[in-house]
């Protein structure tokens, strides 16, 4: 699954071009500040944050010992890896058509 939101990041971003240098280098990475860190807490609970974060929570959503003690301001908990990936996609309240289009059309690796 975390191969395949790659895989997304990589076709939306950038030109083919760069897709192809990307794919003949040891790790397919890129410079950019844009890089997504994903944490498991534990079975089908997990959060992420983005490198170039500087202020503000550290994982969304954070710690289970974080949510535990402050429940009012966690903003829920525990996430599966796919409804952090959608949460990653969402702007407002529905996660972005292109996300709800990559997942579609890789039913595979992502529930139904």
């Amino acid at each position: 699954m975390i191969a395949s939101f790659i895989r997304e990041y990589i076709q939306y971003w950038f030109n083919e071009r760069y897709q192809h240098q990307l794919t003949e280098r040891p790790l397919d990475v890129d410079g950019g500040c844009k890089t997504i860190v994903f944490i498991k807490y534990g079975p089908d609970d997990w959060g992420y944050r983005n490198a170039e974060w500087q202020y503000g929570p550290t994982f969304v959503p954070p710690p289970p010992s974080y949510r535990e003690r402050y429940p009012e301001e966690t903003g829920g908990g525990p996430l599966t890896l796919e409804q952090v990936m959608d949460r990653k996609h969402t702007i407002v309240d529905e996660p972005l058509p292109r996300w709800q289009q990559w997942k579609a059309d890789h039913a595979d690796v992502f529930s139904a």
